[in-house]
């Protein structure tokens, strides 16, 4: 089985939303849309099974997966999330401890979502820091707290790389900050590029603009589009 970890992009957030526009449902329009984003007061996950299968269908884990005839799963039901729920995913071990996983691909997330204070126990004295955030931003935003942030996220996850020969390790970023790191203490040689138009790029964040909902249909959902889905998919295809 393949083993997918991330955040909302990873989830497929929005997607749901192209097959409302292809439809021409009652909420297949840009107001309709852009209400459930001004206050955001709906969950995604409790849309229409219909609504959550084009989701998972067109989404990068499920694409990959069919390419290889390979089942898969992804522990999060919820969307969203952080690099500390990722990291706690994979030190609690799970199915990972079964045998049956032969790739696991982690999709990093921004480094300044904070850590969920329930999961405190489970990280170093010095990766709590993550709990902190709120308050680093009320004083101000220092770059050396980015640069700790950062580099004890990406120490955690080169440990865990490290740690486990069980299974093979496949990482790509949404943003540029934590690729370099990564690609700096970690290496190329599990690092998924991004290839678009025929030009490699170290995060998904650079490709947004064209390959975003809101780029392709001017809705407030500044996730990958169909479109998007297929270029994450095909760039760690073609890394495979």
């Amino acid at each position: 089985m393949f083993y997918f970890l991330g955040d909302s992009f990873t989830w497929g957030q929005g997607l749901y939303f192209e097959k409302w526009i292809q439809e021409k449902s009652k909420f297949g329009n840009i107001e309709s849309i852009n209400k459930l984003f001004k206050p955001d007061t709906i969950r995604h996950e409790c849309f229409s099974f219909e609504d959550n299968q084009f989701r998972i269908q067109n989404s990068f884990p499920y694409l990959v997966s069919k390419h290889y005839n390979m089942n898969y799963f992804s522990p999060k039901f919820t969307n969203g999330g952080s690099n500390y729920d990722i990291i706690h995913q994979l030190r609690m071990g799970g199915i990972a401890d079964y045998g049956i996983i032969s790739h696991i691909f982690i999709q990093l997330t921004d480094f300044w979502r904070p850590m969920d204070l329930r999961l405190k126990e489970y990280f170093t004295k010095e990766e709590q820091e993550g709990i902190y955030i709120d308050e680093y931003t009320d004083k101000g935003r220092d770059i050396n707290i980015f640069d700790r942030l950062i580099g004890t996220q990406i120490n955690a996850f080169k440990d865990l790389i490290e740690n486990n020969k069980k299974c093979k390790f496949y990482v790509l970023s949404w943003h540029d900050d934590m690729a370099k790191s990564f690609l700096s203490k970690v290496g190329e040689e599990s690092f998924v590029k991004i290839n678009y138009k025929g030009t490699d790029y170290d995060s998904f964040d650079w490709v947004l603009k064209e390959l975003s909902l809101q780029s392709k249909h001017g809705i407030f959902d500044e996730h990958l589009s169909i479109e998007g889905h297929r270029v994450i998919a095909d760039s760690i295809i073609r890394k495979l």
